[in-house]
């Protein structure tokens, strides 16, 4: 376990016969019953519930578990595979941490993909419903991948906690890939936590991403540009990935519409008048960044 007390930040251990940590100056946190810890403290807080509303977070989970961003799953996964192979850990155990996890899609999708290596994940959010969603269903997934396959789940590990990416709860030094889809991340706590050599995988909206609501919403709609390299990182490569999401019903649109801030941003009569283009088709593009420490 290598989550850190965000009262001091000494190590955290599992009390004898529990799985609640506890660390040297008597600090202690409950695993909840999915599996979770959280790790927020009060004055983290923004607000009573920070991050993103269940609303938003059950609208995710519905149109993420259709597929229609698998591509970007596969993307993701093949700049890991090129990293494992560069470093060498093809067939050995490999760190990641997902910031800003939400629900958990990715983190579950990437488990399957590297289900035979012994890999272990940890991943947070400030949002307590999304990473209690993501715990809950990542259980299950393992589940699933026990009963259909015959990998070897108890390898997996995967670390859920309430937590802002401001003050990460996690050791410093210890990860070989950072993940951030679409979340906010603080680049000098990216740097404490990576291993010499590791990665941070950056995903934003490419130019087009969602461009046919967007001409919809705004009278003057904007491009998405790349964003800048964080302060203390160089770019290893980036790529603008495009897939054209076909809609299968109007509530797989309605899903993609509450998952997203065009959901309480835009002009509030075309919201009420948002349609699909006549190829039931949307523009999904993402940039995808891969960076490291300078």
């Amino acid at each position: 376990m290598s989550f850190i007390c965000p009262n001091c930040s000494l190590p955290l251990t599992q009390e004898p016969n529990s799985k609640n940590l506890r660390c040297e100056n008597n600090h202690s946190f409950d695993c909840a019953r999915q599996g979770y810890y959280n790790l927020l403290l009060a004055n983290q807080k923004a607000s009573k519930e920070p991050g993103d509303t269940s609303e938003m977070l059950q609208a995710r989970n519905r149109f993420l578990e259709t597929g229609k961003y698998s591509f970007l799953v596969r993307a993701i996964g093949d700049v890991i595979s090129k990293y494992l192979a560069r470093a060498e850990l093809e067939n050995t155990a490999f760190t990641l941490f997902d910031c800003g996890c939400g629900e958990g899609y990715y983190t579950r999708e990437l488990q399957k993909r590297y289900c035979s290596l012994p890999s272990e994940y940890y991943c947070i959010d400030i949002a307590k419903n999304g990473v209690k969603m993501a715990a809950s269903q990542t259980k299950l997934a393992k589940q699933n991948i026990e009963i259909h396959t015959d990998a070897n789940t108890a390898l997996l590990s995967a670390n859920f906690a309430v937590a802002s990416s401001a003050n990460l709860p996690v050791a410093g030094n210890i990860f070989d890939v950072f993940l951030s889809i679409f979340a906010p991340f603080n680049e000098t706590e990216v740097a404490r936590i990576l291993k010499p050599g590791g990665i941070f995988i950056r995903v934003a909206p490419g130019p087009n991403h969602l461009f046919e609501l967007k001409q919809q919403l705004y009278t003057t709609p904007q491009k998405h540009t790349a964003p800048d390299v964080p302060v203390g990182f160089k770019m290893l490569n980036e790529q603008c990935i495009t897939n054209q999401v076909k809609f299968d019903n109007e509530a797989q649109f309605s899903d993609l519409l509450y998952m997203t801030p065009f959901a309480y941003k835009g002009m509030r009569e075309a919201k009420q008048t948002l349609y699909l283009p006549n190829n039931n088709q949307i523009t999904a593009e993402f940039f995808v960044q891969v960076l490291a420490c300078e």
